[in-house]
């Protein structure tokens, strides 16, 4: 066993100073491994339906990511960060359930709008605002369509707003799947008047047919807000985060067991696997 393990990992007379589990056709083979493996735990996600990210739960992890992006954007531009207002998140949850439901999307609704919604929600307010919009595959870009946007700038960046609440819901529109996103702003008073001006924005590349995800939307919405799949990706973490510290000891005792007499090319070819691993395990 001793023996063993000093010919494949110990540079030495006997395997003419280059262990066996850093040979060429060796380090192949488990590049080809790793990447099969990645290319599995990538098809995974790309394989799955659209309808399952939009599910609640999926939602729900957009929902949160908004806000954050959100109160970044502001914190950036010298605003001051919001807090998150259970009911504003009831009422633009309740907007963005209607918009979905009824298939409209415009601030004023069939029958309720801004004031309505917030009031209903029990929420009183000295200054308030909406941001909407639809079609858009996840919160990075919905955020850059607002920043984008001079009316949904200025709600972003409001230094009155003191609270946020955002609700999303997937509906239909133009007989096609989408998502409806609510972003509801507010400075909490006893009886104010509604002082933001609402602004809405309907994206030029809405989802259509089945929503329409790029394969690398679905790949990092999958890895950041699947659970069963990003277990998958965790667990690949861990297995590429062990092989990368593995074969960084393996080079070591190569190269300073031996250190004048090397072979470069084992070198070069076991960082090019290192680096492979590394690309691997960030992604």
């Amino acid at each position: 066993m001793r023996r063993t393990l000093k010919k494949y990992f110990i540079p030495h007379r006997e395997n003419d100073y280059h262990p066996h589990i850093l040979h060429t056709k060796r380090a192949w083979f488990y590049g080809g491994v790793f990447s099969v493996a990645k290319i599995i735990v990538v098809g995974c996600a790309l394989l799955l339906p659209n309808k399952v990210f939009v599910l609640p739960d999926v939602l729900a992890s957009e929902e949160n990511k908004l806000m954050i992006l959100t109160n970044e954007f502001r914190q950036a531009n010298g605003v001051s960060t919001l807090h998150t207002s259970d009911r504003l998140i009831v009422s633009s949850a309740d907007k963005a359930g209607d918009m979905a439901r009824t298939g409209y999307f415009s601030h004023e609704g069939i029958q309720n709008n801004l004031r309505d919604w917030l009031s209903l929600a029990g929420y009183d307010y000295s200054a308030a605002g909406e941001n909407l919009a639809v079609g858009f595959a996840g919160a990075e870009e919905i955020m850059r369509a607002w920043q984008a946007s001079p009316t949904h700038r200025a709600n972003l960046l409001d230094k009155d707003f003191q609270d946020i609440g955002i609700g999303m819901a997937d509906g239909m529109r133009d007989d096609r799947p989408t998502v409806f996103v609510a972003q509801h702003f507010g400075a909490p008073s006893s009886g104010g008047m509604l002082s933001a001006q609402m602004s809405q924005i309907s994206p030029a590349g809405e989802l259509s047919g089945q929503a329409k995800f790029s394969p690398l939307q679905k790949y990092f919405l999958a890895k950041s807000t699947l659970s069963p799949i990003t277990s998958i990706f965790d667990v690949s973490q861990k297995f590429y985060f062990f092989a990368i510290m593995f074969f960084v000891f393996a080079l070591l005792l190569n190269i300073v067991i031996e250190v004048r007499k090397q072979h470069p090319h084992v070198i070069f070819q076991t960082a090019g696997l290192i680096s492979l691993l590394i690309c691997f395990w960030l992604y």
